[in-house]
């Protein structure tokens, strides 16, 4: 494993000791991990993050190179080994550029989360490279990695900004008066055609005035 490759393993061991997953930094965990950091990195920019020779192995990608690293033994399984921190550089913020930084963050906030059956499935099954190769110990082809969509950027003066603004709060306005129509309609004025003695239900069919405010004029 190359200098650049161990800085990133080692930022990212502290970023996961910081945000206490200390318990995601196993070997397994720590190598899918990676895989997604590159994944990520190559998404944005389209090249390469690292030199690690990412394969299709057991459990999903998996690089040789990280046998390289020094591990205590932590369990009794080897996908329960611990990188050995003392191997690894010590201020690795320093030699990592702000874009990739952001990369590794992005995927322990996306990611360190899940239950490492979980973290298997995705990176096996919803990453391209893994969707793209078919026997075990083929290469990883890292160029099968979709694009990261470009964002859209609208050129707008404040002045655009502004006359919008106006047509929306008289757009509002509008849809404020005939709401207050709709919901307080004019009284309907009626003579009464009846004597003071009689139900006007007898003599009106007021299913026709249902839901209307309506006043009677004495004649």
């Amino acid at each position: 494993m190359d200098d650049k490759a161990k800085n990133i393993l080692a930022y990212l061991l502290d970023f996961l000791h910081e945000k206490d997953y200390d318990c995601r930094t196993n070997v397994t965990y720590i190598t899918k991990l990676l895989y997604m950091i590159e994944l990520y990195h190559y998404r944005r920019t389209g090249e390469r993050l690292t030199d690690l020779t990412w394969k299709f192995w057991y459990f999903g990608p998996y690089a040789e190179e990280i046998e390289n690293v020094d591990r205590t033994e932590h369990g009794i399984l080897l996908t329960f080994f611990k990188f050995n921190r003392d191997d690894l550089p010590s201020n690795p913020q320093n030699n990592i550029d702000p874009q990739t930084k952001g990369d590794i963050e992005r995927v322990i906030e996306d990611f360190a989360h899940m239950p490492l059956p979980n973290l298997l499935d995705f990176v096996y099954f919803k990453t391209e490279p893994m969707q793209n190769v078919k026997t075990r110990g083929e290469l990883l082809d890292f160029s099968t990695v979709k694009p990261k969509p470009k964002e859209l950027s609208i050129d707008i003066s404040t002045r655009e900004i502004n006359e919008i603004k106006g047509k929306i709060k008289e757009k509002a306005k509008s849809y404020i008066e005939k709401r207050k129509i709709i919901r307080h309609p004019p009284a309907i004025i009626l003579s009464r055609p009846y004597k003071y003695d009689e139900d006007p239900v007898y003599n009106w069919n007021l299913d026709t005035i249902e839901g209307k405010e309506v006043s009677f004029e004495d004649s």
